[in-house]
């Protein structure tokens, strides 16, 4: 009922508790939320329209070296030191691995659909490993039909 923020929820029980300020975009990145693998950390959009790392402790949020526009957070990886992040360009998805210690990025992979005619909507998903990885799109094609001789 009130601006945007983080909660995070003990299942067991017990009222939820807010993780950051006011105004950060909580809504999932292309369906799911960068979480790191201790839960320690999620990725957010922060209120400058970047993104940043926030502490499921409380704790001040950090930014992100590296990360420019349009580059977008994909998935914290499995050693805890490290970033997918990805940039569309045309129907491709260019990948990197970004390291948060240094914000030095090296390519990873670059996905791209088989058939492009139509493709609109496009999302990577990739395990914390990287050893697996989803390309999610949609694709609008129509038909044209033209009719000569009606009048």
């Amino acid at each position: 009922s009130g601006p945007l923020r983080g909660y995070v929820f003990d299942t067991g029980g017990g009222s939820p508790r807010p993780f950051t300020g006011e105004g950060v975009a909580t809504s999932a990145l292309g369906g799911l939320i960068p979480v790191s693998p201790d839960g320690s950390r999620v990725v957010l959009g922060d209120p400058r329209g970047g993104f940043s790392l926030y502490r499921t402790d409380g704790g001040p949020p950090e930014p992100i070296p590296g990360l420019a526009a349009p580059d977008v957070p994909l998935e914290l990886c499995d050693d805890g030191r490290s970033l997918f992040i990805g940039h569309r360009d045309g129907a491709a998805w260019h990948v990197l691995k970004l390291d948060l210690a240094t914000g030095r990025s090296t390519p990873w992979t670059e996905i791209r659909p088989a058939e492009v005619a139509g493709l609109r909507l496009s999302w990577v998903y990739i395990t914390p490993n990287g050893r697996f990885w989803i390309h999610g799109y949609s694709r609008l094609l129509t038909d044209l039909y033209t009719v000569e001789g009606l009048l």
